[in-house]
């Protein structure tokens, strides 16, 4: 089911973001063939609150994630899937699902703007082959996919005029399909490209400096504090069960969130920073390099420092130290309609 499951995801994370008009988003649904997969009602989750598809979607995108690590012929693209994650990284910070902090890196205005264009362009080339869609280009939710898919192309303004004169001659639905959804089609396509021979730009932190002088700063005090903290009540360890925003604690100066919990023990993360080789700097890597899957087994809540940190270690952040080997297989599955496996750490 993995190209059901991308065409889901793509459809789902544009109606969180643009509201799609409740009789196109049926018929797209009918057309592309998604009302059930496996025993999944996908109606029901359009149906369901935006804080619930919202964690549908980051499965989903987990589930994409896999299919790239393992190859699958039907797996997102680099741009899309880079796109999709900053799309979805973005709204749901937004709305304070993953309680970002400030230290936190973020994606910049002009790389949300250029995700958000590959997603649109992605979903256009669906809705362009559904009737409906032309007799919906001045709904205001269905205008504005169109023009974050195009405002960057010369086509446009031409593919707007054509459009609404189309509507003024009172041309059906599926006249204006037949004539324009090959035009549109090609248009899409070339968009596509160009935007895809662009390399995505990296997530930046603006901050990054004057947090790092804080926490060198903070460093004696923290280390003064150290043995107290490890002799509070076990109780600020008390169990927690791993939710997405969740901070996490993998290595030294290697902090990230848990953006997806695709099985109860295993965590999809993305990491604020990518260590280099030698250890000595940090390097700012990709979204796909900066995300990785750990078993939550190994792990355990700090209830003083509010994060997820490995089990049978000392030391705070920069400090870390393991005092046992945890001896863990490199490689770990987990029972899944397609059986997919996760690499953890």
């Amino acid at each position: 089911h993995v190209e059901e499951f991308n065409m889901l995801l793509i459809l789902l994370i544009t109606d969180i973001l643009f509201q799609l008009p409740s009789d196109l988003l049926n018929h797209v649904i009918d057309i592309t063939r998604i009302n059930t997969i496996g025993n999944i009602n996908v109606q029901k989750i359009f149906a369901s609150s935006e804080s619930f598809k919202c964690k549908i979607v980051s499965l989903l995108q987990g589930g994409a994630k896999i299919d790239r690590d393992e190859n699958h012929s039907s797996a997102f693209y680099e741009k899309l899937f880079n796109s999709v994650s900053i799309v979805l990284s973005n709204h749901m910070r937004q709305i304070d699902l993953l309680n970002a902090t400030a230290s936190q890196a973020y994606p910049s205005v002009s790389a949300v703007m250029e995700a958000k264009a590959v997603l649109c362009l992605e979903v256009m080339q669906v809705l362009i082959i559904c009737p409906l869609f032309y007799t919906l280009v001045d709904n205001p939710n269905v205008h504005a996919i169109l023009k974050h898919a195009l405002d960057k192309s010369p086509a446009y303004g031409s593919v707007k005029e054509v459009l609404q004169s189309f509507n003024a001659e009172q041309k059906t639905p599926e006249e204006q399909k037949e004539l324009l959804s090959p035009i549109l089609g090609n248009i899409l396509k070339m968009t596509i490209r160009t935007l895809s021979t662009k390399r995505t730009k990296k997530v930046t932190d603006p901050n990054q400096v004057e947090v790092q002088l804080i926490e060198n700063d903070a460093i004696n005090q923290q280390s003064a504090n150290e043995a107290k903290i490890q002799e509070q009540s076990p109780r600020l360890r008390s169990a927690r069960i791993p939710a997405i925003g969740d901070r996490i604690l993998t290595g030294p100066q290697s902090f990230g969130r848990i953006v997806t919990l695709p099985d109860a023990e295993i965590a999809m993360i993305q990491l604020d920073n990518i260590l280099a080789t030698n250890g000595a700097m940090v390097s700012n890597g990709g979204l796909p390099d900066s995300i990785n899957y750990v078993n939550m087994n190994n792990f355990e809540w700090d209830g003083i420092r509010d994060f997820w940190r490995p089990k049978h270690a000392i030391g705070d952040k920069i400090t870390l130290q393991l005092t046992t080997s945890r001896g863990e297989s490199p490689r770990l599955s987990y029972s899944h309609q397609s059986q997919r496996k996760l690499k953890v750490i």
